[in-house]
């Protein structure tokens, strides 16, 4: 158990530092909001941590955290919406305040009166009903409040948010289904559900690593468009961008200058006779690619025709043979524009002796 408690933990604040390094300053209040509910789910587990190897009668103990998730996610899916007014939150989280003073009380009784705790402790522990209302509840209303805003919220955000709500109704069912199996007698450890916590730390983990990676795509296809719309100004016409387009795609064809791993953009306009500005605006305007894409694509192209020729040789040998100076290069672009790794193009198409 301590184990698994520890790999939460790790993953809490793995997760934690992610969302810190790539902040999105444009849906700060989400931000915010996913941090809140990684620290307290940090500081549940950390607590659970120490009893456990200290006072394991205080790790049985229910505590009240799982009061605040479901508010907590609730305010993350309003903060997409519109934004909940102070009273209404203080509402939500007056629960977790109660049971939180309840909980302190309980353990100091356990500690200081540990001969009078049959006063409080039953009375507490009936308390943890409060638990599956909130959370199955909170559940249950966040999956309809998502559902009936769809089309409003951004779908990463959408998916990310659905997930921890099905989570969490899986966290406080799958203990009722193992009340059900031990009628026939297989016993399983209710602590088992802390799996469920796991699970949504790496969902928000994985949403942060898409997030940035769509935000890195908008960028690229931003600056792109900034691109072409200062080639819009360029005294350069249609004519001579066709004229430019022909001999690079013929220079390309007949010399294959590719196939030099040396070659540079200077290199390759001298050769051309394109000047180099205008070298740069045939490629982003007509390709649209930048000088390293459009090269490395002939390289791929090169790479492939050469696969059924050289069945025997090092795929990466074949990458230096058609241009390639390095082998995470190849890779990189190989992957990008066939969508398979060369490895994996290889097989599927056979190219074997």
């Amino acid at each position: 158990m301590g184990y698994l408690l520890s790999i939460i933990i790790f993953q809490t604040l793995f997760t934690l530092m992610l969302i810190l390094v790539t902040k999105d300053k444009h849906n700060e209040v989400f931000e915010k909001l996913l941090t809140m509910l990684l620290l307290l789910m940090s500081v549940h587990f950390s607590i659970k941590l120490i009893f456990l190897f200290t006072k394991p009668s205080y790790f049985t103990l229910p505590s009240s955290f799982s009061l605040v998730y479901g508010p907590v996610v609730y305010l993350l899916i309003m903060s997409l919406i519109k934004r909940p007014k102070k009273r209404t939150i203080i509402l939500h989280f007056l629960p977790f305040i109660g049971m939180s003073i309840a909980y302190v009380f309980a353990l100091l009784q356990l500690n200081s009166f540990p001969l009078k705790s049959g006063l409080l402790l039953p009375f507490y522990n009936k308390m943890v009903i409060l638990d599956f209302i909130s959370i199955s509840s909170y559940s249950l209303i966040n999956l309809y409040i998502l559902y009936n805003n769809k089309t409003e919220i951004d779908s990463l955000k959408f998916n990310l948010l659905k997930f921890i709500s099905l989570t969490f109704l899986g966290m406080i069912f799958m203990p009722l289904i193992f009340l059900m199996l031990e009628v026939f007698g297989m016993h399983i450890d209710n602590r088992l559900v802390y799996i469920f916590t796991l699970a949504i730390v790496v969902g928000i983990a994985i949403y942060k690593v898409k997030a940035k990676g769509v935000k890195l795509e908008l960028v690229t296809q931003t600056k792109q468009q900034d691109k072409t719309q200062k080639y819009n100004s360029s005294t350069l016409s249609d004519v001579d961008l066709d004229t430019y387009q022909s001999k690079l795609e013929t220079y390309f064809e007949q010399k294959k200058p590719y196939l030099n791993p040396e070659l540079t953009l200077q290199h390759l306009a001298l050769k051309s006779d394109i000047p180099k500005h205008h070298l740069t605006q045939v490629l982003n305007t007509r390709f649209h690619k930048n000088f390293y894409q459009y090269v490395n694509e002939f390289r791929v192209n090169e790479v492939i025709k050469n696969m059924p020729l050289k069945r025997h040789d090092a795929l990466v040998d074949i990458a230096y043979q058609c241009g390639f100076n390095s082998k995470s290069t190849f890779n990189s672009y190989f992957k990008k524009i066939t969508g398979l790794t060369p490895s994996e193009f290889k097989k599927q198409h056979e190219f074997t002796a």
